[in-house]
């Protein structure tokens, strides 16, 4: 957090005892002369401002414009009309910014670094990170994590070109993929799925083809130049890259189903079963079914209280929830009555007590409000 005030600081010199009395009546009409831009100043000094940065993802995902919608309506930079004014109704004094990043593994190493104020992350990364599990078992684990909110599902997407001759996962075997970008949560679950289906990254490697690690923009191109077969993505649908590429190739979504999907879910509390509906992208004509995880907010517990209050009472303020739902389709699942679904880290203390306040969570005294 950077902030900037103004400060003032005047002095005065001593003068000898024999011109004090000379002095007087100069210094009396100086100071009255001095009190009006004084008072004036007092008027118009600029309040303090707070600069919040919200880790998403590449600009070509959903992380990015999702962010960038939050960041609109949790803001109120100094000089700009109070809500009852009509203006925004965020937090006094705050300037936030959505900052792309690689992705969820990317955010949760910066927030422990302390780059990032708050980030977007898959809830199950999240867990993992604040329990030090893989793949975060060499840092450890970062018990300053905390939640705002759950946000919206994403979806898995396999994508391969029309033209294409596979029609399922198991004909991914030694053909170049890409399994998103580095630091990405889309690289951990397409692990974990070609892992499922007996399809380890060392298959692809001993076929002498190595796998790519491609943002979903560079994995759109690469398959338009026949460089891969096939490319995953997990993000909320539409996927901006993705309904782009629609426009300039034909392209299918594998389906992701059956036994080894299931049991990724069975060994997961925060994969479940997800649907890409038929008409999300130009061609698609059939509900496509697959795997997904929840998208969270989360932030560092070192924050303080007050602020993550207002940020989360902001966030869900009835101002702020048309800018999210005019700005991108996925705003229509950002729900007041999901935010504490799955979360994968514990509550901020700000958090909670807006969450309190309205009756989503017991009283500290432990009754319902």
């Amino acid at each position: 957090m950077i902030t900037r005030r103004v400060w003032a600081n005047w002095t005065v010199r001593r003068k000898p005892r024999r011109l004090r009395l000379a002095l007087l009546p100069g210094l009396l009409g100086l100071l009255a002369l001095s009190a009006w831009p004084a008072a004036a100043a007092a008027q118009t000094l600029v309040p303090e401002i707070t600069y919040f940065r919200i880790g998403t993802g590449p600009s070509s995902g959903t992380y990015f414009p999702v962010g960038g919608l939050i960041a609109t309506g949790i803001s109120r930079p100094p000089g700009t009309p109070s809500c009852a004014a009509g203006g925004s109704c965020g937090v006094d004094g705050l300037v936030a910014v959505a900052q792309a990043t690689e992705g969820s593994v990317d955010n949760l190493a910066r927030l422990r670094s302390g780059d990032l104020e708050s980030a977007l992350v898959q809830a199950d990364l999240a867990h993992a990170a604040y329990h030090g599990a893989a793949p975060f078992d060499v840092p450890g684990r970062d018990q300053k994590l905390r939640s705002i909110a759950s946000l919206f599902p994403e979806a898995m997407h396999l994508v391969v070109r029309q033209d294409s001759a596979i029609t399922s996962i198991r004909g991914l075997g030694f053909k170049p993929l890409s399994l998103g970008g580095e630091s990405s949560g889309t690289m951990v679950i397409a692990r974990r799925v070609l892992a499922a289906y007996g399809l380890a990254e060392a298959d692809f490697e001993t076929a002498y083809v190595t796998p790519l690690y491609l943002r979903p923009d560079a994995a759109g191109a690469a398959l338009m130049e026949k460089k891969i077969t096939a490319f995953f993505v997990l993000a909320g649908a539409p996927i901006k890259s993705v309904a782009a590429l629609t426009g300039r190739l034909d392209l299918r979504f594998l389906p992701l189903f059956g036994a080894p999907v299931d049991q990724i879910i069975r060994t997961s509390r925060f994969v479940q079963p997800a649907t890409i509906p038929a008409g999300t992208y130009r061609g698609q004509t059939r509900d496509v079914p697959t795997l997904g995880v929840d998208a969270q907010w989360i932030i560092s517990a070192d924050q303080p209280e007050e602020l993550v209050y207002e940020i989360t009472r902001a966030l869900w303020h009835d101002r702020t929830l048309p800018i999210l739902r005019a700005g991108h389709p996925l705003g229509q699942n950002i729900r007041l009555t999901s935010a504490l679904r799955g979360l994968g880290a514990p509550l901020h203390p700000g958090a909670a007590r807006f969450y309190r306040e309205r009756g989503l969570l017991p009283s500290e005294n432990g009754g319902d409000r």
